[in-house]
């Protein structure tokens, strides 16, 4: 067969580094093995520091071959920190694997939606549905973040910066990095109120280091004065009076974003079969909308903590006194090593020092399980080798683009079958780049 009439199947997918992991580079087993100490240390320094400190004044106090704290009282803790973090390790682990199968199903399903519709529709369609896609993942992303924020994503909405005493505006992205810092930051008010509601128009706003951002919202007006001369309405929203509730400023999620793109694409299905008297492409439409949505759901609701701030505490309590009187209840002695094995050298380590380094070692493993349990249960969370869902929602867009360059003329390289001839094709004049993300 010509090579000008045979279609290629397979094109090739340009992903710019960092998308998706090189499956040609091998992971340093150092630094892997070296992140689970940082974590552990980020997470619980106070504690690791107060039982070196601990088991120092132990040390000091001549108490190191001797046992001062009952061993029935670390038995009792053991169980109960046994039992509390086996069923949760199981259970944040699970959370880990359905976050990869709803995110699987997720993008499978606009997969699905996208592959199917004629070229010049799927080129109409395109930048809206990837758009919807990108701003649903980084409002998940936004919501796991932080613990408090579950609250806003169960009702649909997001919560926004308000600007503070001044009316100080959160920094415009190129703006200078300097003077931002010597500004009013932009303050949220308390969680809780509900005093003036108000619509409000906000806007995703990047900080000059790119590091991060914040829904802005423009300055607020303050309402006047009723005929009566009651103030309490300005009081409920003045950022300066001290001990009142604050308003809580929050946006509409992006799921309502999504929902609309679907619809677009749903009008577009009817458009192509109108007057055809067939549902093919619409019927599988409402099928992979129904997948798409529930997906998101999923995705959202695992985004939402595991356990609640009572229980973390509990766990938290529990390791801290077991830390630091783990070294009066234990007794250690002097050791004599005899480095050649024939008595000509021999080395003498103190009693206190084998206490501090055995110490260290238990309550490190301890509090090493609780950090990477922790991080498990919320896998949307953004911390180390969490699920991106914005890097992955950018690799589909440069799929989507090279998939489209398939009905165009050629230009540009595609993968063939083994043992044939190379065919090209051309980019895609309407081509949509998927923005970075802010909080990626």
């Amino acid at each position: 067969m010509a090579s000008d009439e045979r279609k290629p199947l397979l094109p090739i997918v340009d992903l710019p580094c960092g998308h998706l992991p090189d499956p040609h580079k091998k992971e340093s087993e150092f630094e892997r093995f070296a992140s689970l100490p940082l974590l552990a240390w980020k997470a619980h320094k106070f504690g690791i520091l107060l039982t070196v400190v601990s088991a120092t004044v132990c040390w000091w106090l001549g108490y190191a071959e001797k046992r001062v704290i009952d061993d029935l009282v670390f038995k009792s803790i053991f169980i109960i920190f046994g039992f509390t973090m086996g069923f949760r390790n199981v259970r944040a682990n699970q959370r880990y694997s359905d976050a990869l199968q709803h995110a699987q199903s997720f993008y499978s399903a606009f997969w699905g939606i996208y592959t199917v519709m004629p070229t010049e529709s799927r080129l109409r369609i395109r930048a809206q549905l990837l758009a919807a896609m990108q701003d649903s993942v980084s409002h998940i992303h936004r919501v796991g973040k932080n613990r408090q924020h579950c609250w806003f994503g169960i009702v649909g909405l997001e919560p926004a910066a308000v600007p503070a005493l001044e009316g100080a505006e959160f920094p415009s992205p190129g703006g200078d990095l300097e003077a931002s810092k010597r500004a009013p930051a932009a303050k949220a008010f308390s969680y809780g109120s509900t005093a003036m509601l108000r619509s409000l128009s906000a806007t995703w706003e990047e900080h000059p280091s790119g590091s991060s951002g914040a829904w802005v919202q423009p300055k607020t007006p303050m309402p006047p004065k009723s005929e009566g001369g009651d103030d309490s309405c300005k009081d409920a929203i003045n950022p300066t009076t001290s001990g009142m509730l604050r308003n809580v400023r929050a946006v509409i999620s992006p799921h309502v974003k999504l929902l609309q793109a679907l619809m677009v694409v749903e009008e577009e299905l009817e458009r192509i079969e109108t007057g055809s008297g067939q549902q093919k492409l619409r019927r599988n439409f409402w099928l992979l909308k129904a997948q798409v949505l529930k997906s998101y759901d999923s995705l959202l609701s695992l985004s939402f903590p595991s356990v609640t701030d009572r229980f973390m505490t509990f766990v938290d309590m529990c390791l801290f006194f077991f830390a630091v009187s783990f070294p009066w209840g234990i007794k250690v002695q002097t050791l004599e090593l005899d480095a050649l094995g024939r008595g000509w050298y021999k080395v003498h380590i103190d009693a206190g020092v084998i206490l501090v380094f055995y110490t260290t070692v238990v309550v490190m493993v301890l509090f090493t399980l609780n950090a990477l349990t922790a991080v498990n249960e919320d896998p949307l969370a953004g911390l180390c080798d969490d699920v991106d869902l914005r890097r992955l929602a950018r690799a589909v867009a440069y799929g989507f683009e090279a998939f489209d360059s398939l009905d165009r003329q050629p230009t540009g390289v595609l993968a063939t079958p083994a043992g044939e001839e190379a065919a090209v094709v051309e980019k895609p004049a309407a081509c949509f780049h998927m923005p970075e993300d802010s909080t990626a």
